[in-house]
């Protein structure tokens, strides 16, 4: 049997005030810590974080929170069975609207396993036990938690953050979650100048500079292994992908890019439509020298790769050190590439 460490986090930008966090095993009640977002959705896993660990195959996870953006309860009380989790963390993410993720997790990879909703304390009270109930509305009286929620949103919007704007785009957060089958392809072809197109370099170009291809989804998993990422996975849209590489010239490029949530979920939704399971490569193509940079999707049976548009993703690329190209609309925040 292995042995699991859970957590518990929030969606980046989306903070929670937690009343309780635990989990019931067949011989007690452990709480469950919170672990750090890092950049967005990787999760900061070090030497220094402490889980909750258990070695059981089921466990019950009961969670109750205050959203601080929508100023409403949630609580998530449901049994799930771990068996066949690959890697060691588990972690919860509460989501706006009540929504939850649960992903599996190591270091190196995250893969969604469950995503399901909660219940909101106020809309759904006549659902639950009324001992239950008082038990929560005495918490939240004890623990002056509007007051505290008043406190936070003033510290959130001196940083800028406008909550309004957060709420009205909840609809994409559910799209976020959506998996599709793709692999990611890499191809290092030469741009004409002369007839605006790409031409192939006829050699096999599609694995021997790389060194890194590490990625990062909206549904909260990552990938930090090449091999893995050159397979073909059913997985949440890229969200963050950083590439390393050298040309023949023994010069090192990175390259990062980060995806416009709103553009690649239309995008890909048009693209996979009804049949997200539909095999497909996400195309990387690439001419440092030119400093051309393209992505697009191609599955079996079109003529030629579907584009996908420069306004869906930013880019920003160094050679040796040094930045050798960013997109027109790159707008990230200083050291964003760091990750």
């Amino acid at each position: 049997m292995n042995n699991y460490i859970i957590y518990y986090t929030s969606t980046f930008y989306y903070p929670v005030l937690p009343m309780f966090s635990l989990i019931h095993t067949s011989c007690e009640t452990l709480p469950i810590p919170y672990i750090k977002k890092f950049k967005n959705t990787l999760l900061n896993f070090s030497d220094k974080t402490v889980g909750c660990s258990i070695n059981e195959n089921v466990v019950y996870i009961n969670i109750a929170w205050l959203s601080i953006i929508e100023n409403s309860y949630y609580a998530y009380q449901k049994c799930i069975k771990i068996d066949d989790y690959l890697y060691e963390n588990i972690v919860i993410e509460l989501g706006p609207k009540g929504l939850i993720s649960i992903l599996n997790c190591d270091k190196n990879n995250a893969v969604l396993k469950i995503h399901d909703t909660s219940i909101n304390l106020d809309s759904e009270s006549e659902k639950l036990e009324q001992y239950i109930l008082n038990e929560y509305r005495a918490f939240f009286v004890d623990n002056n938690l509007n007051l505290l929620r008043e406190k936070y949103i003033s510290i959130f919007e001196l940083a800028g953050y406008d909550f309004s704007e957060i709420i009205e785009k909840v609809d994409v957060f559910y799209k976020r979650f959506r998996q599709y089958n793709y692999r990611y392809t890499l191809l290092f072809d030469t741009w004409n100048l002369d007839l605006n197109c790409w031409q192939n370099n006829n050699q096999d170009n599609t694995e021997s500079n790389i060194e890194e291809l590490n990625d990062v989804l909206f549904d909260g998993g990552y990938c930090m292994e090449l091999s893995n990422n050159m397979l073909f996975n059913i997985k949440g849209k890229p969200f963050m992908i950083k590439i390393k590489w050298n040309d023949n010239n023994n010069n090192d490029y990175y390259a990062f890019y980060w995806m416009c949530v709103y553009n690649i979920t239309e995008f890909f939704e048009r693209f996979y439509g009804a049949h997200p399971d539909t095999k497909t490569d996400f195309i990387i193509r690439i001419d440092a020298e030119n400093k051309k940079y393209e992505l697009a999707l191609y599955r079996q049976g079109l003529k030629e790769p579907q584009i996908i548009p420069e306004d869906a993703y930013q880019l920003l690329v160094f050679k040796n050190k040094f930045e050798d190209y960013r997109s027109d609309n790159y707008n990230q925040e200083r050291g964003a590439w760091i990750w």
